[in-house]
């Protein structure tokens, strides 16, 4: 198995709990964040995006490769793609994006490369601030799992959280269908996650996407993750959590906690958006003395 790298994310002192804070990393301001290619971009965003329209990619004059850009915009649209609330201004260079209204049902930005102001795509479109410098896929992962797993103690147990929310992805879905083939010590726990949270036993592993897709554990399918956690940490002997999920969540601060205990939180994402940012953050909050890595499946 190749080396799975550690990724030590650290908190910028402006990144707040009730916003997404969007900034530059150096003095070009344009490589904020990606687009990514083959994404498509509008004139507007009402409707999920509307008139005239364009895609990312090598062929487009508009649009760098890679197309470094900065976000000056953001829309909350509702089920039928109208819009709830907008903002736009082509002259910030840092735009802080308000949490997501619960009657939003997609965000969209609009973003600008360094000589052209672009147009409105999906928020999903665009890869994270919060950049995981590893990848791995689902075999490595599982491999990586067990061994971390098989360090628990009684004294230091290693926790497992699966999020298996409305929003699994396929190979988010490769991972957890794999855990059933890990022999776990008795110092591991087991929890499964959406609107609620469920501790379950290593034998109901098995067929876990079947069980998952139909709330067999009767969990829901909305996403809990930081109240999940806060219920977690409830138990003084976790020291590592391995968390499996996207880590997209808007309803976390009535659930904000500060561990005292847990040293280590590796995230295996299957995604790379920057709506992975603003949970990062609260997750430093949450865990000030761990060390916090997160790998991206491939």
């Amino acid at each position: 198995m190749r080396k799975i790298i550690a990724l030590v994310t650290t908190c910028f002192c402006f990144l707040l709990l009730n916003s997404l804070s969007v900034e530059a990393k150096n003095n070009n301001n344009y490589n904020t964040i990606t687009v990514k290619d083959g994404a498509t971009y509008y004139e507007s965003s009402e409707n999920f995006g509307s008139g005239r329209s364009a895609l990312v990619n090598s062929g487009n004059i508009y649009t760098p490769n890679p197309c470094l850009a900065k976000i000056n915009g953001y829309s909350f649209l509702d089920v039928n793609g109208n819009i709830i609330k907008s903002y736009y201004d082509s002259n910030i260079s840092q735009l802080d994006i308000p949490n997501v209204p619960s009657n939003c049902s997609k965000v969209f930005v609009h973003f600008r490369t360094e000589n052209y102001r672009n147009g409105w795509t999906d928020i999903e479109n665009i890869n994270s601030y919060y950049k995981p410098d590893i990848s791995a896929d689902s075999v490595d992962i599982i491999e990586d799992i067990k061994n971390e797993a098989a360090k628990s103690t009684v004294n230091e147990k290693t926790a497992i959280v699966i999020d298996c929310s409305g929003s699994m992805s396929d190979n988010q879905k490769a991972v957890v269908n794999q855990l059933g083939n890990i022999t776990f010590n008795k110092n591991t726990k087991i929890y499964v996650f959406a609107q609620d949270l469920k501790t379950i036993e290593e034998n109901e592993l098995v067929n876990f996407e079947e069980k998952a897709l139909t709330d067999y554990f009767g969990i829901g399918y909305g996403t809990l993750l930081v109240k999940s956690l806060s219920t977690i940490d409830a138990d003084a002997s976790i020291h590592k959590i391995l968390l499996i999920s996207d880590i997209e969540e808007v309803m976390y601060e009535d659930y904000m906690f500060s561990s005292s205990h847990v040293d280590e939180l590796k995230i295996y994402d299957p995604d790379d958006t920057i709506l992975d940012d603003q949970v990062m953050g609260v997750l430093e909050k949450c865990y000030p003395n761990a060390l916090i890595e997160r790998i991206l499946i491939e």
